[in-house]
């Protein structure tokens, strides 16, 4: 995957990390408690060269440590 594109991604997927669509079932209190779930979304990058690609996204968000710890995939 070019250095570019990869990049883009990544930044998409962190950026669009707060909207989600299966929020946790149960209660938590720290800063990550309402980010469990999984997101998806798709939408067209620029490269540097002037180039454009449609990029399709999804990362899924585990929350633990009573809300305080997240680990993204």
């Amino acid at each position: 995957m070019r250095k570019g594109l990869r990049s883009a991604i990544l930044t998409a997927v962190a950026c669009a990390g707060p909207v989600l669509f299966s929020p946790a079932s149960h209660a938590q209190s720290g800063p990550f408690a309402g980010m469990a779930g999984v997101w998806a979304g798709g939408g067209t990058i620029t490269l540097d060269d002037g180039s454009s690609e449609r990029i399709r996204c999804r990362a899924t968000y585990a929350v633990g440590a009573g809300g305080n710890g997240l680990n993204q995939a």
